[in-house]
């Protein structure tokens, strides 16, 4: 009576244990053959695996050390996911994917390079780079530089393999007050190496946030400013005021004494820029092509009038022959009438 009684309470208990075990163990391993959804935290699961929590929902550890872990989660409270690759409590290890090969898409499944970012002409930003709630180094001159955010590509060299060969920066510029940048703007500068050693990476052009161009100049003052040579096979400048009026009928010519003059008391032409001048601060291109044309068209007008005046004393001149040939004449026929006489 007590066995029969005993083995009906096994089965009663093991029943329906039996009834709804759906997990297999075959050796080391544990599955589920079941086709329906498995959920943790939760006993509505909508996948094959949900795991239901406020923030970090799955941790996979190394099997030699449980402290270095990958965390995947989705945040409720800030609406964020994350992946993570943790190690001993608060230091984070880099993150890879696709290390053996492979391409990295970002809103497309079929990347056509190694990362491809897919973005609608929206005027979204396919991009962002920096953080934009953080101030930086505030405490810089007016001008200098409080932070910025770079761009490397690696070069190569046999005894120094691992150097950055070229460089894109976005770099922060104070433009409100000394050891006070309350504002700050942006410029855009790009370096360039020989190779030779890391040493060697050096800004070569800048776009300044005023919308000026250095080539070789990092504080450009003007739209291009080039601190070097320049070699072009064509250079078109525009300029107004093109010296045309030296030819009106209005414009006084200065004279050519007046010129001696200024030329003597001064040195230079008059509306030319003097050396010092030219030294200190350069040459404007159109505006010294308009002043040196401006100067050949009223050299132009001097010759002109020296031509009408060497034409009018040449008629003086062949008139003055004239009228001593004919006093010549006069004379010669005077001696001969004079012989007749006698």
């Amino acid at each position: 009576m007590n066995k029969q009684l005993f083995f009906s309470l096994t089965i009663t208990l093991i029943l329906p244990i039996l009834t709804n075990a759906q997990w297999t163990t075959s050796g080391t391993n544990i599955f589920n053959a079941n086709t329906g959804n498995v959920g943790i935290g939760t006993n509505s699961p909508i996948s094959k695996l949900t795991v239901q929590s406020d923030d970090l929902q799955l941790h996979l550890t190394g099997s030699t050390d449980g402290n270095k872990r990958l965390r995947l989660g989705y945040n409720t409270v800030g609406n964020y996911g994350s992946i993570q690759a943790l190690r001993f409590g608060s230091t984070f290890d880099n993150f890879n994917i696709n290390p053996d090969g492979g391409k990295v898409g970002i809103g497309t499944v079929n990347p056509q390079s190694k990362l491809h970012v897919h973005s609608e002409l929206s005027g979204f930003s396919a991009i962002s780079i920096g953080s934009p709630n953080s101030s930086g180094n505030i405490n810089v001159p007016m001008g200098a530089s409080s932070g910025g955010y770079n761009i490397d590509f690696y070069t190569w060299r046999d005894i120094q393999p691992d150097q950055i060969g070229a460089r894109i920066r976005a770099e922060r510029i104070n433009t409100f007050q000394p050891n006070n940048a309350l504002v700050q703007a942006m410029d855009l500068s790009f370096s360039t190496s020989s190779g030779i050693g890391q040493s060697e990476l050096a800004e070569r052009m800048r776009i300044s946030n005023n919308g000026n161009v250095g080539i070789g100049t990092a504080i450009p003052n003007a739209k291009l400013a080039v601190n070097g040579n320049i070699r072009a096979h064509e250079i078109k400048v525009e300029t107004a005021n093109w010296p045309d009026y030296v030819f009106a009928t209005d414009y006084k010519l200065p004279s050519l004494q007046e010129t001696e003059e200024y030329i003597n008391a001064k040195g230079h032409l008059p509306g030319i820029p003097s050396a010092e001048e030219v030294k200190a601060n350069g040459v404007d291109l159109g505006e010294m092509n308009a002043k040196l044309l401006k100067k050949i068209e009223e050299l132009t007008l001097y010759l002109i009038k020296q031509n009408k005046e060497l034409n009018e004393q040449g008629k003086i001149n062949k008139k003055m022959a004239s009228d001593i040939n004919s006093l010549n004449n006069d004379i010669a026929l005077m001696k001969t009438n004079n012989n007749i006489d006698k």
